[in-house]
């Protein structure tokens, strides 16, 4: 079976509710759970992650009408595989998913890596570009821990970057990767994109990404990725 767990993302400065993100979070039949990661390459390996991904992308568009997140202006943020993402026609499936949904583009967040780019950047890019001109908002995921990360941010047609979460943990106790963040910040100022910090999990973490300036952030201190839970209106 396949389950459906959203993390808020929030705004730093008093933690109101911008966004949640979608994990895929398989289990067996009996209930246990599944590494989504085998899960994901299995799916690959057998070609099924097509039929995976449009799956999961309905079940994230059912979650957003059970959340009321357009109606609030709320922002749903998704994964899809390398695989997927460079699938011709990728791009022209969640674009008529939407649609029929009635989700405003804006409002979907896809985070890609640059491990996207690998295998068939060409393609990739054509199915990126192609979402991002119908109005979709593009994420640099795990920013700062690939080898060419820099130059994604100029290369690839993007809004926004997540702040890998290596760095929100190390940088209290490490005074260069404290500045190292503060450099990436101001960057991304510089290029006007969007930073959601990953991996916040204590009030230090925040106030020192707030006095560097990052608006957003995701991590253990506000929730867990948790199932499907109207509760979460109420963050």
């Amino acid at each position: 079976r396949l389950g459906l767990h959203l993390q808020p993302v929030v705004r730093l400065s008093d933690g109101v509710l911008v966004a949640v993100e979608a994990f895929c979070r398989p289990v067996d039949g009996q209930g246990q759970p599944i590494s989504p990661r085998e899960f994901i390459a299995e799916a690959e390996l057998t070609g099924l992650i097509g039929s995976l991904g449009q799956l999961m992308l309905q079940r994230c568009f059912t979650a957003a009408r059970e959340l009321r997140l357009k109606e609030r202006g709320l922002r749903l943020a998704v994964n899809f595989s390398t695989h997927e993402l460079a699938r011709a026609g990728f791009a022209d499936d969640v674009i008529a998913m939407a649609r029929v949904h009635a989700f405003p583009p804006e409002l979907l967040t896809i985070e890609v890596t640059e491990t996207a780019l690998v295998d068939q950047p060409q393609r990739t890019r054509s199915e990126l570009e192609r979402l991002r001109h119908a109005g979709f908002r593009l994420v640099l995921d795990d920013f700062g821990i690939g080898s060419s990360s820099f130059n994604s941010l100029v290369d690839l047609p993007i809004d926004g970057l997540k702040l890998d979460h290596t760095f929100t943990a190390s940088m209290v106790t490490d005074p260069r990767r404290c500045v190292l963040v503060g450099a990436i910040l101001n960057l991304a100022r510089s290029l006007d994109l969007d930073v959601v910090a990953e991996g916040v999990e204590t009030c230090e973490q925040r106030q020192l990404l707030l006095d560097m300036g990052c608006r957003l952030a995701q991590g253990f201190l506000y929730s867990h990725p948790q199932p499907l839970d109207l509760s979460l209106i109420h963050i």
